[in-house]
């Protein structure tokens, strides 16, 4: 048994580990039916307050449905649990919203030093707008003490909140790994910020975009995302818009999206997008849904964007069973228009799209070339 750290009396009886306490210590059921919610908010308040210990406490949720609203995470504190989610359903550790009228499940806004590990977060569906994950902290901009909230999201499901899976209003030096968010009524991670790594994860079958980048200019940059799946989602796979920058796209997968597989747009606002870098991506049966003429029905979209490098990429064709009978898209392969200094080349388009593989112009400093491919004949 490791040492005890100092706790408040009512638990002074209660014992612990070096590195974390048991939600069940403060009262916490996770039978399903229980509404657990004051006792993972007291487990949180409680080791946000313990002194002296050489590394930092989490609060450890063993297996079981803990029912709860929302509950505001504390700096420095960690909700851990037990991965065994598969892909339908949730498993291991699950917190399960039971108040449609939240703004969240988890509120990680104000905070510094979080982490999310091995969790099922699960919003039934309920309520309108209703976020998984939040922060929503104020613009760093106008706060001259502002500084990196460094919150980390690993191994978790994130599903089936009418919101967003997770949603990041100026989230500054952030982690999302090895996760899974998937079945959300908005995007799946929706967010504003910087310093910031997605990786290994899958983002499917949210009513939005798998994931959506806003800025405004300066606001949403310097993130990198590799290794991850994003499929399904009922619009684009990536959403980068209103002038967010300084983007490295590296070896995912886009598969079946609504819309195009990748998106980079002006939005709302004049700030153009730029310095994006895409590179050893795999492109798959994008638009799905998407008119047959519009520029959605592609797997790449580039329009008024600066400084985009497309090179290295696999782009393909196909219908919803993976072959070629039909209905099948997208249309184009890569639609662009107004680039400034860009570059889209040495790409692969084998059965790469259903009418025309490349189709754009307009803009200045951009090189189209070395794109070898096909188009796929359906049937």
């Amino acid at each position: 048994m490791g040492a005890v750290f100092p706790m408040p009396a009512a638990l002074a009886q209660q014992t612990t580990s070096p590195t974390y306490v048991d939600v069940g210590q403060f009262g916490a059921k996770g039978d399903g039916k229980t509404d657990d919610t004051n006792a993972i908010q007291t487990a949180l308040d409680t080791v946000a307050q313990i002194n002296g210990s050489s590394q930092p406490v989490a609060i450890f949720l063993p297996p079981g449905v803990y029912c709860s609203r929302r509950v505001q995470m504390r700096s420095n504190t960690a909700l851990i649990g037990i991965t065994a989610y598969d892909y339908s359903q949730p498993g291991g550790s699950q917190i399960k919203l039971i108040d449609g009228s939240a703004s969240c499940l988890i509120d990680i806004s104000g905070t510094r030093g979080v982490t999310i590990q091995g969790l099922s977060l699960n919003g039934a569906k309920l309520g309108t707008n209703v976020h998984g994950i939040m922060r929503e902290d104020p613009d760093p901009s106008k706060n001259p003490h502002a500084h990196e909230n460094a919150s980390r999201i690993e191994a978790c499901q994130v599903a089936h909140f009418s919101g967003d899976g997770v949603h990041m209003m100026h989230s500054w030096a952030w982690t999302i790994r090895h996760s899974m968010i998937a079945y959300n009524g908005g995007h799946g991670l929706n967010y504003v910020g910087w310093d910031g790594f997605v990786h290994d994860c899958w983002l499917t079958n949210n009513r939005g975009a798998g994931l959506a980048a806003h800025g405004p200019e300066g606001f949403t940059s310097a993130v990198t995302f590799v290794g991850n799946r994003i499929e399904w989602n009922y619009q684009q796979g990536i959403l980068i818009e209103n002038g967010s920058s300084m983007m490295q796209i590296t070896g995912n997968f886009f598969d079946r999206n609504y819309l195009s597989g990748i998106a980079v747009t002006p939005g709302n606002t004049p700030s153009l997008c730029d310095q994006i870098t895409m590179t050893g991506n795999f492109f798959y049966r994008n638009g799905k849904s998407a008119p047959g003429e519009s520029p959605d029905s592609s797997h790449l979209r580039l329009e008024e964007a600066c400084g985009i490098t497309c090179v290295g990429n696999a782009f393909r064709a196909g219908d919803d069973s993976g072959s070629s009978k039909g209905p099948c898209s997208p249309s184009y392969g890569i639609c662009y228009k107004n680039l400034q200094n860009c570059v889209i080349t040495n790409n692969v388009f084998h059965q790469g799209a259903m009418k025309t593989l490349i189709m754009g112009g307009g803009g200045t400093g951009v090189i189209v070339e070395n794109n070898p491919g096909s188009l796929l004949v359906a049937g």
